[in-house]
């Protein structure tokens, strides 16, 4: 298109090399443009003489409408990647609202961990023996490993090949039905906030001391009363209400 600028300037769609009052080709301006031999081809396509008038589709949406929404999705797209089933199993399965922006944050990098302000000296606060980042924190790290093994769902994280968070939840989570689905994201966002937790207590209040027993105990009573919750919110919904007296 660019070599024709210069012919026409003005020249912006279609319609501009057509009879707008006939729906047909203006082939004298298309051999003009294009040459002969492309002109004729171009002029040889079949256009729909009751066709619609032209609207605008938003090719990136279901229903063809534009969204504040969907531009950000299609602009993020390389950065997201395979994880946007991921999005929908946190924010679409039963688990706690609260639990689901856990696990968006550590998924996303948005925590802020040492390696976000320096990258120089950013032991891990656990371990003391690699520089400290979200991977490293939720995964690597032999305290996150032990609590993982010996979760509700446990996991041998060293034996799993994913090279983010995002793709290791994915693979745990691929092929499970929607509710273990969910229960299994709520233990792993436990986990996340645990973990997380014991740091900001060690860097913002001094507390050095921390154990893997209790923090395994934490998890566990807190699974099962995510579990406890989600039942009962289960139970209240299927229970038919009282009939009316007579």
């Amino acid at each position: 298109m660019e070599t024709i600028r210069g012919r026409a300037p003005y020249l912006r769609n279609v319609a501009d090399v057509m009879y707008r009052n006939t729906r047909s080709w203006n082939h004298g301006f298309l051999c003009f443009l294009f040459g002969n031999d492309l002109g004729t081809k171009i002029g040889g396509i079949q256009i729909a003489k009751n066709g619609v008038e032209d609207f605008i589709v938003w090719k990136n949406s279901n229903s063809g409408q534009f969204s504040v929404k969907g531009a950000y999705w299609a602009a993020q797209v390389g950065r997201f990647n395979d994880t946007n089933r991921l999005w929908g199993w946190i924010w679409k399965s039963s688990i706690h609202p609260r639990l689901s922006m856990m696990l968006w944050r550590v998924c996303a990098n948005v925590l802020p961990t040492a390696n976000i302000f320096n990258s120089a000296a950013c032991k891990c606060l656990f371990c003391d023996s690699s520089p400290e980042n979200h991977f490293h924190l939720f995964v690597e790290c032999p305290f996150a490993l032990a609590l993982w093994f010996s979760s509700p769902f446990p996991v041998r994280l060293n034996l799993a090949t994913a090279g983010s968070i995002p793709e290791l939840l994915c693979k745990l989570c691929e092929g499970v039905n929607g509710v273990l689905r969910g229960q299994m994201l709520g233990c792993f966002a436990i986990i996340f906030e645990t973990i997380w937790n014991i740091r900001f207590r060690i860097v913002h209040q001094g507390e050095a001391a921390w154990s893997i027993d209790q923090a395994r105990r934490a998890i566990t009573n807190r699974f099962q009363e995510l579990i406890t919750a989600n039942l009962k919110t289960v139970q209240s919904s299927i229970t038919p209400p009282p009939l009316d007296k007579i």
